[in-house]
């Protein structure tokens, strides 16, 4: 409760009883996360009961992209070690490391930086789809 007091607004809808919100961002199935922004841009969701560790990593994850998509790429990259340091075992882990790669990549602008980021990626899930994103650079 202390993390999520402090780094989210937490809102709740019914979904019977809330149309409009449920219609706006696009909750089809309960629960639905989604961490936004106050004018609703959607920077992460996760839709479906999580155990608790995997509950926290999406948050933290969502955090770390809702920075990526701020532009603060140097908060996102952070983020995404957090997740990548706390929740390595979690199912959002391979996506905290591709996505780490692009932000430092945006960070400094090397491809080199990615690229030593998604060699872990390759590493340490190599059969996840988020390797297989990164597969293009196998190949250079």
């Amino acid at each position: 409760m202390k993390f999520i007091n402090s780094n989210f607004v937490p809102v709740k809808l019914h979904v019977g009883e809330d149309a409009e919100a449920v219609e706006k961002f696009k909750a089809e199935w309960t629960p639905t996360i989604i961490v936004a922004e106050p004018d609703g841009t959607v920077h992460h969701r996760s839709v479906g009961f999580l155990p608790p560790k995997e509950f926290m990593a999406q948050l933290a994850f969502g955090i770390a992209k809702a920075n990526f998509s701020k532009g603060n790429y140097p908060a996102a990259s952070a983020g995404f070690k957090t997740v990548i340091a706390q929740y390595a075992e979690c199912d959002c882990a391979p996506e905290a490391v591709y996505w780490l790669g692009v932000s430092e990549y945006k960070r400094t602008g090397s491809a080199d930086a990615m690229t030593a980021e998604w060699q872990v990626l390759f590493e340490k899930y190599p059969d996840s789809i988020w390797a297989k994103k990164a597969s293009f650079i196998k190949d250079k």
